[in-house]
């Protein structure tokens, strides 16, 4: 046998064995992939990493890491999806668990939001995190009296926490309680006068009030902690205009 025919035979063996070898050819997908993030290339990296995924489609990191590049190639609901994926493939962690309710909350799946929600509950009552997505989301598909009684739940068990006491007073503005509102959201401000949101919520009641010069300090304060902030920054917008 020729030295190249010898070479030949070899090469050959080397690529039949890479293709009888499913985790030498994941792992080399996932390789690529990461190359092709570094080089922008968003597009060639998704198709990479679930080429990667038919591989092995129970891989969970593998699934938030595709969650990852959808969002770095502006397609957030693709993103969810992997992510939520995800976090069905390991169940007891948590954490992810939490970080998916949020971002289902945040892309407006109520419905699912909630359901997260409560499957952690099942396994922990006590659950601060849980507790509260489930009373935002609970707020949005019911409304502000079904949202006061889930926070509720939460405040019962930590009367100290801002971001419930912030939900309490945003939702008691909706009702249209607003010594209710302003007594919630001051308590809120006294736990954390730095946060944004709890700001925005001051500036909101000062101006159901009418004391727009309180609102007006109250938005720029939340727009000096977060200059992206939503609410302040339309505030600010309609108070200029007015």
């Amino acid at each position: 046998m020729s030295m190249r025919s010898f070479v030949v035979l070899v090469c050959l063996a080397a690529g039949a064995a890479c293709t009888r070898d499913p985790e030498s050819a994941r792992r080399n997908y996932l390789q690529r992939a990461e190359t092709l993030v570094q080089a922008g290339k968003y597009a060639d990296a998704i198709i990479t990493f679930q080429n990667a995924l038919q591989i092995r489609p129970g891989d969970a990191a593998t699934h938030r890491r595709l969650g990852e590049v959808f969002l770095k190639a502006d397609r957030p609901a693709q993103a969810l999806e992997s992510f939520i994926t995800s976090a069905d493939l390991q169940p007891e962690n948590r954490i992810v668990q939490r970080e998916v309710a949020w971002m289902l909350l945040r892309a407006g799946d109520f419905p699912r939001a909630q359901e997260r929600a409560e499957t952690l509950l099942r396994v922990d009552a006590s659950d601060g995190e849980a507790l509260l997505v489930r009373a935002y989301a609970v707020s949005r598909i019911r409304g502000a009296d079904a949202g006061i009684a889930a926070v509720g739940d939460l405040l019962a068990l930590d009367p100290d926490n801002t971001r419930a006491r912030s939900l309490e007073g945003w939702l008691q503005l909706e009702r249209g309680h607003l010594a209710d509102a302003r007594t919630a959201i001051e308590r809120a401000a006294a736990l954390a006068p730095a946060s944004p949101e709890v700001q925005a919520a001051r500036g909101v009641v000062a101006w159901a009030d009418g004391r727009r010069p309180d609102a007006e300090a109250a938005f720029r304060a939340a727009l000096a902690a977060d200059p992206r902030a939503e609410v302040p920054n339309r505030a600010m917008a309609t108070l200029l205009i007015a």
